[in-house]
């Protein structure tokens, strides 16, 4: 049996200011759509410089040139444009939210991509395409999109005096 016990007691000042703090920043974590736009915008800014480098930026590096054949077509009817840009659906889907976008935004999860058919064979390649991965993120671009996530939630904690 207990020959003694031992009682503690901790007095919080403003105990009611930190439950309400303490709450907020649990939903704030618990429900992440409100911080989505933040992280879509990111991913929008890399895939933009994606483009714009012809793949450079990205993790896979330069996309592979085109075939001369293919070459030759594609200037004949888009003109001088640059790789996986022939007529833009693919870049603009994958830059802006515009026709062709996925944008889901879920409690725990941001999906972000394009619904362009194409979009998928350019991404790993055929048998007769080299891959042309449009989507090709670097440590440092996954890094950016965290950061983005975590400074709106270090907002929520500093808004709450955490």
């Amino acid at each position: 049996l207990l020959k003694s016990m031992r009682w503690v007691s901790i007095e919080v000042q403003g105990e009611e200011k930190l439950k309400v703090a303490l709450t907020n920043m649990a939903d704030a974590i618990d429900d992440l759509r409100p911080y989505w736009n933040e992280v879509q915008q990111e991913f929008y800014r890399i895939e933009k410089q994606a483009f714009a480098s012809e793949g450079t930026s990205g993790e896979s590096g330069k996309w592979s040139a085109l075939s001369p054949r293919y070459a030759v077509v594609k200037f004949k009817r888009w003109g001088a444009v640059p790789i996986l840009t022939a007529s833009g659906s693919l870049r603009d889907s994958l830059t802006s939210e515009t026709s062709g976008s996925i944008v889901r935004k879920e409690k725990d999860e941001l999906t972000v991509g394009s619904s362009v058919p194409y979009g998928r064979y350019h991404q790993s390649g055929t048998s007769k395409m080299p891959a042309r991965p449009p989507i090709s993120l670097t440590e440092n671009n996954r890094a950016d999109l965290l950061r983005k996530l975590t400074k709106q939630l270090k907002a929520v904690k500093d808004r709450n005096n955490l």
